[in-house]
């Protein structure tokens, strides 16, 4: 069985040690476990703005030929504003670029290890959001079109199997430091479920299982935005629920 997902940084498991711990790859094997049949997954990163954007997409999805399609609905490229962009829109690509190679550099060296220094990265990522400000990389009708549309190519794809799986809400210190970062989660939840339901594909969240962890920053990484270890478990955890009934039918489907 192959399955593809469509998602981001954050699916790939970026920020990771070992990125075969992102729930995808979780997924995988625990399918493999509980159903005795290999699990292939491929995971490919969207960037979910402009007129390529689909086409992009399911180019991807068209040469794995996969059984099962997994859209990772995120909300960042609309909700989260980067002082990068910022930067770019103030100054230009080239000072952007350089700002970029300045971040990763100071990041190498704050972003793990010892306690203090995670305080200072945060400190000063921070700072730099109330001298500099930020701007999202995209509006969310520019990110609700995309997938909206790759819904609706997919549904047309006969025996397509598609699940649309949502991340959780963003972090409450994240929310406070992205004002409109929920909203925007929210509203495209509310768009993409729309065209979702229409096409009859299940819908699965993170968000339950998420408000109730005992320690909910304990599934973020030091920026907020990626998942850890452990929230890639319970965000695995979430989607399975959804994918065991998809490949159940499947494999009852499947001539004998």
């Amino acid at each position: 069985m192959k399955i593809v997902v469509l998602g981001n940084s954050a699916t790939a498991g970026e920020g990771l040690a070992d990125r075969s711990l992102a729930w995808p790859f979780v997924v995988a094997r625990s399918l493999e476990m509980e159903f005795g049949t290999p699990v292939e997954v491929e995971n490919v990163t969207v960037f979910a703005k402009g007129p390529k954007a689909v086409d992009v997409a399911l180019s991807r999805v068209e040469a794995a030929n996969p059984d099962l399609v997994v859209i990772s609905l995120g909300s960042y490229i609309c909700a989260i504003r980067v002082v990068a962009e910022q930067v770019r829109h103030l100054f230009g690509e080239r000072a952007r670029n350089r700002y970029v190679r300045l971040e990763r550099r100071f990041d190498r060296k704050t972003a793990s290890g010892s306690t203090a220094s995670k305080t200072t990265n945060r400190a000063a990522r921070s700072v730099l959001h109330r001298i500099i400000g930020g701007r999202t990389l995209a509006t969310v009708p520019e990110v609700a079109a995309v997938w909206e549309e790759v819904l609706h190519r997919l549904a047309r794809v006969e025996g397509m199997q598609v699940v649309v799986f949502s991340d959780p809400n963003w972090p409450d210190r994240v929310a406070r430091a992205n004002k409109g970062a929920q909203a925007a989660l929210d509203e495209l939840r509310r768009r993409v479920k729309t065209v979702a339901d229409s096409h009859h594909f299940p819908w699965a969240s993170a968000q339950d299982l998420y408000g109730v962890a005992p320690d909910r920053e304990a599934l973020y990484l030091l920026d907020g935005v990626h998942k850890s270890v452990e929230g890639h478990r319970v965000q695995a955890q979430a989607v399975l629920d959804v994918l065991r009934a998809q490949v159940q039918a499947r494999e009852s489907a499947a001539p004998r």
